[in-house]
């Protein structure tokens, strides 16, 4: 437990700094912008299980804040709009027991494997997303269909060379919803939101360049 109250990199699903956009959509006519302040975070939901030199670690926290909405109809004026947001996030872990139990901070604990980050609405959900297919040079064909139980090895994480092509798949329950791809670029405005195609049936397509060597 001290280990992972410690820990600022792998467990901390942050959403202080959310995604900014400086572009609107278009949707029958109206004009839409949407964006996230500073979230408030609960205080983290922490279980673990033993059992003899492994341990499964689940993290969990619950965001909440403001979703501003910049609308504009045909024929009317601007609206804003504010909606209170509320979310849950989890993310997974598996320790090994491969150092000195003398040590004060570890007591031999060490992080093997991480699992990927999952973030639900508390509130009523429309759109499930079922399943997200990753393509690119480096991996012809990745189907996530679990975040929480799709574990990688913290010293062999999924990575992605300078200015590899990747494709995106994402595939929901909902044929006429929008989804984002929210991203970090090393250039103004840092957090950005990339549509997706929407490809009908409830699938979505987003191509992109990878700037970072990494995601």
């Amino acid at each position: 437990m001290r280990v992972i109250t410690r820990d600022t990199i792998w467990f901390n699903v942050n959403t202080e700094v959310d995604s900014t956009t400086t572009t609107m959509i278009t949707i029958n006519d109206t004009l839409l912008k949407w964006w996230r302040s500073r979230q408030t975070h609960s205080q983290p939901i922490i279980s673990i299980e033993i059992n003899g030199d492994s341990a499964f670690v689940s993290w969990a926290r619950k965001d909440s804040g403001p979703l501003y909405l910049l609308i504009k109809p045909p024929d009317t004026t601007w609206l804003f709009w504010t909606k209170a947001l509320s979310e849950t996030v989890k993310i997974n872990a598996i320790f090994l027991k491969t150092g000195d139990v003398s040590d004060t901070i570890t007591r031999g604990w060490q992080l093997e494997k991480i699992s990927l980050a999952w973030g639900q609405s508390n509130t009523v959900r429309t759109v499930r997303i079922d399943s997200l297919r990753i393509q690119s040079s480096s991996y012809s064909n990745l189907l996530i269909t679990n975040p929480l139980e799709t574990f990688f090895s913290v010293d062999s994480l999924i990575s992605f060379s300078p200015g590899e092509s990747v494709t995106l798949t994402l595939y929901t329950n909902a044929q006429n919803a929008c989804a984002y791809l929210h991203t970090f670029i090393l250039i103004w405005p840092f957090y950005i939101r990339i549509p997706f195609t929407n490809l009908d049936k409830g699938n979505f397509k987003n191509f992109f360049v990878n700037i970072i060597s990494h995601l």
